[in-house]
This record gives structure tokens, C-alpha cells and sequence, in this order.
């Protein structure tokens, strides 16, 4: 059939007249009826951060300045409970210390562990492991390098990677992986394994050991001033990547975690225009810390592309960003320890507050002790329904803590909160009564309130910017 004129405009209109109207629908608003979860009180909508920002009152309020979040951080660090600054410690640490700190982490678990084919972990295996400590071979004094790290990179319980699990012979959950480092952190290198392939280091938060082969030992002066421009480059996505480069693969497409901070080359200090024969102009120049073929330190430009979810300089942190960067990990899968190339409950919370300056122990058990933020306890004697009405005032980007794990509320839906985890296991109560129990193994929007176990449980609320 031919078409007319008049027939072909007014198809148009009706295209263009839906098309607008598209555009004016708030995408959480345009649910597929495919969406199928096994979650409980989960709809499509709730998985839009805009659905959650929509819901704020005075989102982009200041929560606390980049002033007061130094003074927080100097608090930690000076209390030492928690957070250490690898470059404060002496050139030279008694040996005997350092014995106490790797048999702190390097021990034989009071549990059952197994190899991933299923088979025991025996007390032959917790002794060879022993061995590979070299713990005879620290002398009386022991003298301390200074190192930044140049590749994302695990912290191990021994110096090797066979994975081990726990009773439940779950390979999703390694044992034996403590946390991770990233490119552009400082370590003091306190040890070396009978091999000489990894080192026993203390980063910010951690002691644990790491492959040499992602260590660059620096002079302690020159990782100082690395650590120290005011004009850094901030990490802000989950996940971004230096420019390719074909001549220089230490420096080509390498990944940065969010919160990661590097020093900031000015174009107008930068000599030429091109760097691998690339056009500056479009990128940011950022200083890298690369390996030698010795392991030396040798700080290197790089680009970042300025289309790249960075930032220069910290977020301000506003309940909106907490939920932008929150909502940045949704769907990343869990990872024990860091595993996997991502994080657990505690990395989770810690990297979004990273991206905001604020920096937070490891350990969930640690975040919710630290001296930063307000903590409102929980009677552990209270019934679930005393606790639940305890919960009524919660505040987005308040974190949540029960017994190793963390959780922080994103906003209320039908008068209940809704919190963001990093989390591996669900279990909750049906409609009929039964329990369900299955796997998020990742990032996941939940609703708190059907999951019974977490309000038994739960001991604290905290607002980490309230200050005290």
C-alpha cells in the first residue's frame, strides 16, 4: 500500500508525541513485566538509584567537609587502634614484634579446612605453610623497606594462593584471603617468605602478605611526597582504566578501585603535548608507580581519559552521592576477602567512603568500633519487634552492623528500610510461613525487615557523620 502524505506526517506526530512522553517517565517507571526475583519485597523499581534519590529531602546537604573528614582520619590514625600509616613506622623494628605479627596471621585454623578438590587440610600441610614463613631468618633487628603497590593485589593468610574452604566446602569463600591492596598504596615491607615471592607488609589497615611481584621499593622520602599533592585525581566509578598504551604495558590499561588517588600532573607542567603518541589535552596526566626489573620504585605519567568516572579531588559527601556511589557496585559479584576482583561486605562499605576521603578499617567488626561516626546500640535483650521500632528513623547512608557484616539503608519503602549489602547468603520467611534460604552472592538491594536473622542480630546503628 502506498502511503499519503498526510497519513505519513501524522504517523510522525504520534512517534514523536510517544517519544516525548517516554522521555517524561522516570525510567524505574518502566518495569518489564518479565522481572523475576526470588527476593523477597524486591520490585524492578527498586533496583533504580533514582527511585531512592527521588525520595530524598535535602540530598545534596554537606554531611561533613573535607576539613572535618581529615580531622576523623588524623583521629584514627593517632588513636592506632585500627588504621596505621605504614610510612610512620622506624627504619628498624625488633625482630621479635614482627615474629608476633605474622604468627597473628599465619596460623593453623582452630576449624576444618579443605582443598577445593574436597580433601582435609592437615597438620603437615599447617607445617610446611610454617616453613615457608622464615620466621628463623628474622634477625634480632629487622630493617624495613618502604613499597607502593602497582597492581591491584591479594593479602594472604600464608605466602601462597591454594585456595582452602571451610566445612561447608563452599569454593566461593577462600580461607585464606585476607583483603587487597591497590595501585598507588603505600606498604612497609616488613619480611620476606623462604622463596623471597612474597612480603609480609602493613598497608592502612592490614598486615598480611602480598606478592612481591606487586611491590615497587622506593625510597621513603619519594613515596611521601607521592602520597601528599593536594591536586590528586580520585577513583569515583567501581572500576576505571589508564589509556592504553602501546609502548609501556606498566602503565597500559591498568585497573583502579574506587576510592584509589593519584597525584595530578598539570597540563601546563607537563613538557610535551603527546605521551605514547597520544594527545594530552583530552586526558587527565596522573603519576604511576611502575616496578624496575629489580623492583624498584619508578614513578611514571600516565592518562586517564577524561570520560573516565574520576574526580579531582574527594566527593562531597552528600546522602545523593552515597547513594550514586553505592548503586555504582550493584550486581558486582561477592568476593571473600576482595576475592573474585571484588569485595565483601566491609571492602564494599569501605571503598564507597574512600571515594569521599573517609578512611575505615577492614574488618566489620572494626568499622563499627572506630571513634568516626555516632553509634546508636541496640539492646541485644530487645524482642525483634522492640528493635524494629527502633529502626523507624533511620537515614540514608546510615550502616547497620551485625556480627561480620554491614549493611547501609538506602531510603523506605511502604514505611520499611531498604538497605544495600555486599552479601553472599539470603534467608528469610515466605508468605507461608516456610523458610527460604538461598544465595545474592553480590551487591544486592534487599528489604531489611523480612530478614529476621539480621534484626536478632543486629547490635548498632551508626551515622558516620555525626560527629561526636
Amino acid at each position: 500500500m502506498i502511503k499519503t502524505k498526510n497519513s505519513f506526517l501524522k504517523q510522525s506526530f504520534y512517534l514523536l508525541l510517544l517519544s516525548i512522553i517516554c522521555l517524561n517517565v522516570p525510567s524505574y517507571a518502566l518495569e518489564k513485566q518479565s522481572f523475576f526475583s526470588d527476593v523477597i519485597g524486591i520490585e524492578e523499581k527498586h533496583l533504580s538509584i533514582r527511585y531512592w534519590q527521588d525520595k530524598l529531602v535535602n540530598g545534596q546537604k554537606l554531611l561533613l567537609s573535607q576539613q572535618q573528614i581529615a580531622q576523623l582520619n588524623a583521629q584514627q590514625f593517632q588513636q592506632g587502634h585500627y588504621l596505621h600509616a605504614p610510612l610512620a613506622l622506624p627504619s628498624k623494628i625488633d625482630g621479635q614484634i614482627i615474629k608476633t605479627w605474622i604468627q597473628s596471621v599465619s596460623k593453623a585454623s582452630t576449624y576444618p579446612r579443605f582443598f577445593i578438590d574436597g580433601k582435609p587440610v592437615e597438620a603437615n600441610h599447617y607445617q610446611q605453610w610454617r616453613e615457608l614463613l622464615a620466621l628463623d631468618k628474622i634477625d634480632q633487628e629487622r630493617k624495613v623497606e618502604f613499597a607502593l603497590v602497582t597492581n591491584r593485589s591479594s593479602l594472604r593468610t600464608f605466602p601462597h594462593l591454594i585456595p582452602v574452604t571451610g566445612d561447608d566446602k563452599d569454593s566461593n569463600l577462600d580461607r585464606f584471603q585476607e583483603s587487597a591492596v591497590f595501585p598507588g598504596e603505600a606498604v612497609a615491607v616488613l619480611h620476606l617468605s623462604q622463596d623471597k615471592q612474597w612480603a609480609f607488609v602493613q598497608n592502612y589497615h592490614y598486615r598480611a602478605w602480598i606478592q612481591v611481584a606487586d611491590l615497587a621499593i622506593g625510597d621513603k622520602a619519594v613515596i611521601d611526597a607521592f602520597l601528599k599533592p593536594e591536586q590528586r585525581l580520585v577513583v569515583t566509578g567501581a572500576k576505571v582504566l589508564t589509556n592504553y598504551s602501546p609502548n609501556n604495558p606498566k602503565i597500559s590499561n591498568v585497573v583502579l578501585e574506587m576510592g584509589i588517588s593519584l597525584p595530578l600532573i598539570a597540563q601546563n607542567e607537563y613538557a610535551a603535548h603527546y605521551l605514547d603518541e597520544q594527545n594530552v589535552y583530552a586526558n587527565y596526566i596522573v603519576k604511576l608507580p611502575t616496578r624496575s626489573e629489580t623492583g624498584k620504585l619508578i614513578i611514571k605519567p600516565a592518562l586517564i581519559s577524561r570520560s573516565q568516572d574520576v574526580n579531582v579531588g574527594y566527593l562531597p559527601l552528600t546522602q545523593q552521592n552515597l547513594l550514586v556511589q553505592s548503586f555504582k557496585f550493584l550486581g558486582e559479584r561477592y568476593g571473600w576477602g576482595h576475592d573474585f576482583n571484588g569485595r565483601d561486605c566491609s571492602g564494599f562499605i569501605g571503598e564507597i567512603y574512600k571515594s569521599f576521603g573517609l578512611m575505615l578499617p577492614r574488618n566489620t567488626s572494626q568499622q563499627e568500633k572506630a571513634v568516626v561516626g555516632l553509634n546508636i546500640p541496640l539492646d541485644s535483650y530487645s524482642t525483634n519487634e522492640q528493635k524494629i521500632s527502633q529502626l523507624s528513623n533511620l537515614q540514608v547512608g546510615d550502616l547497620l552492623f551485625l556480627p561480620g557484616h554491614v549493611a547501609m539503608v538506602i531510603g523506605y519503602y511502604n514505611d520499611q528500610p531498604y538497605i544495600i549489602h555486599d552479601v553472599y547468603e539470603m534467608k528469610y520467611f515466605d508468605k507461608q510461613g516456610q523458610l527460604y534460604q538461598g544465595k545474592l552472592n553480590g551487591v544486592s538491594v534487599t528489604p531489611l525487615i523480612p530478614f529476621t536473622h539480621y534484626i536478632e542480630s543486629m547490635t548498632t546503628v551508626k551515622r558516620l557523620w555525626q560527629l561526636r
